[in-house]
This record gives structure tokens, C-alpha cells and sequence, in this order.
């Protein structure tokens, strides 16, 4: 597995991206992590957030504070029952009509939205008309709900540790030339703190100089955010162009100003060291292709070849009840979605987790048309290992 240290190039971006949250539009409209932005995808995007470990925690309390659906899908609220996620008060099950309507959820969705687009003026007031709705028609269980959701919003402003936004930091840009073309090199920094890195690459073939390079990383980067400040090393043809755009874009004054790093806060400047370290660093790794990764599987485990097929194992249950198994399988570098497999106990037999997991693995052996896997992989320890041996 890489960190999140990538190199991108500023064709295609892609996963290069700072963290984003990115909002379906769909009849029950999912609140989604992303770092890749659809141009034609039907979604609104908000954004960016820093640093990883807060992102993680946003995530988590989106999840637990609105509780939208993570699922793909298709639901009208015709379901008899549930899916685990509610009862674990991490979904509102619009599944099911009769614990969300439709109306409802639209309602906590909006609500979600303001959040994570930081709109916390519009956030608060909302909250407030909804709680006074409610008590006014003597639902003071419902006013209570919503009570909960705002004190939860507001517990989370304030937590310092948790500033995902990032309208108050400050971005620096140092470029380098290099033997096929430039590299940019990008940290973003809050106070003393380094909160992300990235790099950006671009062959001189592709463009005609630099100073275009340049401008196009920093007009296509911030789609959805935008600093406090914008550093940038060197001047470039059409900085003040490019700043006046982004004004215009997020209806506030934009500053690209030229400094030397060097003179502009230490944890900055060793931040720029550290981006070309890990940027030289990364260079010189081998390329993790699926040939390198058999080979260090038959390696690590003494195989006589390469393992081109591998199948994992694992096991999911409701409370200590109902297991069931489930496999995946890894063939070639390349996850095959259409041979992921459930595998059902026989209910007239009490199971349990190793029993369950052991049912899997031999019901999946039985199976004759499909190809024995090469190396069976198991999520546990010695005592599932060996109990799916014997």
C-alpha cells in the first residue's frame, strides 16, 4: 500500500487532489470522500479537506451525526427491513418508508450539505426554524433530534484539531526544472503546522514554458477551495490575471504573492525540502507492478511460483450471531468484482465464526468450474488458520 505522498501529472490530476466531499444528486443523495473530480458527473463538490486524520474523523461524524446512506442502491423505500448500518445509527434507512420518508431525509441532507460547505450562518439559522417547528407543534422528541445535530456541529467548530477547512491556510509553490520538464512542488501549511503536500509534474514536451505550467496547475487545483494566501517562488506570466480570476471565482479577494520560501516561516521551507526528498525518493522506487508483488508472495511464503491468483477469506456477523462468509479474488493484478462471493451456512448446524469461515473456504474448493487459487489468504490469526486446516 502507498502513503499518501502522490506525484501527479497536471494533465490528469486525478487522485492528486487534496480530499474532497462530493454530494450525489439522486431522489436519497449520498455524502461521499473523493479526491477525483467527474466532469460529467451529476454531484456537487466541497472542499478541500486537510489533514488526513481529520478528514477521517469528518467522515466519521458526518456518518454519525446525519447519517446518510453510503449504499449505491437503487431505493424507492420499498424494503421490508434494514440494512445493519441503521441499527449501528450510521444510516436513516430510507430503504425502508416507514423509519425515513423521502421528505425527511431530503431535509437532513440539505442540512448535511450546509455543513461540509461550511455555510454555518445558513446551518445554524435552518436548524433553528426546524427545532422551533417542531417544539411550536409540541414534538419535542423530533426538537430534540435536531437540538442534537446542531450541538454536534458546533462541538466540532470548535475543536481546533479538527479545522478541515482550509480557507484560512496558506499555500506555497516552489518549481524546479528538471531533466524532462518541471515539477511543482506545493505545501500547505496552517500557522506552524504542515497540514499537505503534493507534486505536480509536466513534461516540456506538453507545454510551451513554465510560466503556462504553472498557471494551469494553480487554475485547475482550486475548482472548489481557495487559500487564504497563495505563495508561489518565482513570478509567472499572468499571476495577477490568474489571481483577479480566482476572486472572481469565489467572490473575495485572492492574493498570488512572489516570496522566497526561505524567508517566509521555516516549517514551510522544510516542507519544500521534504516534498523533493520524498519526490527524488519516489523516483528511485521499483514499480510495485503485479509481477513485482507475486513474486515477493512466493518469496515471502516459499511458494514454488508465483501466486497469480489469490482469494481472500473473511468473515462478517450480526452481534456474535448470524456469520456468514465471504471471498474476493485477486487474479493477474486485477480485482475480479464478478467472482465476489457469499458464502451462506447451512442453518440446520450451529456455526460460528471459525466454523463459518472454515464452511466458506471448503464450499468455495467445491466449486468445479472455477480455477484453484494459488495462495488462500485469511483474516485472522493461528487459531483460524488452523482451525479452517483441520
Amino acid at each position: 500500500m502507498r502513503n499518501d505522498f502522490a506525484v501527479s501529472n497536471i494533465f490528469d490530476l486525478g487522485a492528486g487532489r487534496y480530499p474532497h466531499m462530493k454530494m450525489t444528486q439522486e431522489p436519497f443523495p449520498r455524502l461521499l470522500a473523493t479526491r477525483r473530480i467527474e466532469e460529467d458527473e451529476n454531484a456537487e463538490y466541497f472542499g478541500a479537506f486537510l489533514t488526513k486524520t481529520a478528514v477521517r474523523i469528518l467522515i466519521d461524524f458526518l456518518n454519525r451525526t446525519f447519517r446518510l446512506r453510503t449504499c449505491d442502491l437503487d431505493l424507492n423505500g420499498d424494503f421490508s427491513v434494514p440494512c445493519t448500518q441503521y441499527f449501528r445509527k450510521r444510516c436513516l434507512a430510507p430503504c425502508v418508508a416507514s423509519l425515513c420518508s423521502s421528505e425527511r431525509y431530503n431535509q437532513i441532507a440539505a442540512l448535511a450539505r450546509l455543513f461540509v460547505a461550511d455555510e454555518r450562518t445558513l446551518f445554524q439559522s435552518a436548524l433553528t426554524r426546524i427545532i422551533k417547528s417542531y417544539s411550536d407543534d409540541l414534538d419535542f422528541e423530533q426538537a430534540a433530534y435536531f437540538r442534537d445535530i446542531l450541538l454536534a456541529a458546533e462541538t466540532f467548530w470548535d475543536q481546533k484539531r479538527w479545522q478541515v477547512w482550509l480557507d484560512d491556510v496558506v499555500d506555497t509553490f516552489a518549481v524546479e526544472d528538471t531533466p524532462n520538464g518541471y515539477a511543482f512542488f506545493l505545501v500547505t501549511h496552517r500557522g506552524r503546522s504542515v497540514l499537505g503536500r503534493k507534486v505536480f509534474t509536466v513534461d516540456r514536451e506538453d507545454v510551451e514554458s513554465s510560466d503556462l505550467a504553472f498557471a494551469q496547475i494553480i487554475e485547475d487545483f482550486y475548482r472548489f477551495h481557495v487559500p487564504r494566501e497563495i505563495r508561489v517562488s518565482r513570478d509567472f506570466v499572468g499571476r495577477r490575471e490568474l489571481g483577479k480570476l480566482l476572486s472572481d471565482r469565489f467572490t473575495k479577494d485572492v492574493r498570488i504573492l512572489v516570496v522566497n520560501p526561505a524567508t517566509k516561516g521555516i516549517n514551510a521551507a522544510r516542507g519544500l525540502h521534504l516534498n523533493r526528498d520524498e519526490y527524488e525518493l519516489d523516483k528511485a522506487k521499483p514499480l510495485a507492478t503485479p509481477a513485482f508483488i507475486s513474486s515477493k508472495l512466493a518469496r515471502m511464503f516459499a511458494l514454488e511460483k508465483r501466486p497469480l491468483r489469490v482469494e481472500a477469506f473473511d468473515v462478517a456477523h450480526i452481534s456474535g450471531t448470524e456469520f456468514v462468509a465471504a471471498s474476493s479474488v485477486w487474479q493477474n493484478g486485477r480485482f475480479v468484482s464478478e467472482e465476489y462471493r457469499i458464502h451462506f451456512p447451512d442453518p440446520n448446524f450451529p456455526s460460528s465464526e471459525l466454523k463459518a469461515l472454515a464452511d466458506g473456504v471448503l464450499s468455495r474448493l467445491s466449486y468445479p468450474y472455477l480455477p484453484m487459487p494459488d495462495l488462500i489468504v485469511l483474516d485472522g490469526g493461528k487459531g483460524q488458520l488452523n482451525y479452517v486446516l483441520r
